[in-house]
């Protein structure tokens, strides 16, 4: 018997697979690449749909994905926190 592909029920945000890939200064290649040392081919093309949220990933590229960003599955969920760009730079006055 066939085990079927589940697809994830979590709300997974693209646009947190995005923010958290940027960050590093990954290319959606160089993030494909990280995937399969990580355990599974994901093609660069399938990673730039999740990012655009035309589809997610079932749960297995799901942890995959978090795994080759370096965060943890839930960090992929829910809405993008309001958070500056420049949040890693020290306060005025400072430097």
């Amino acid at each position: 018997m066939a085990t079927a592909t589940r697809s994830l029920s979590l709300p997974f945000n693209g646009l947190r697979a995005r923010h958290f890939r940027e960050r590093q200064g990954l290319t959606l290649t160089q993030l494909a690449k990280r995937c399969e040392e990580a355990g599974l081919r994901i093609n660069h093309s399938t990673l730039s749909r999740y990012e655009a949220d035309h589809f997610g990933p079932t749960v297995t590229r799901f942890r995959v994905l978090a795994t080759a960003l370096g965060v943890e599955p839930e960090d992929l969920c829910g809405p993008l926190p309001d958070v500056p760009d420049d949040q890693d730079a020290a306060p005025s006055g400072t430097r």
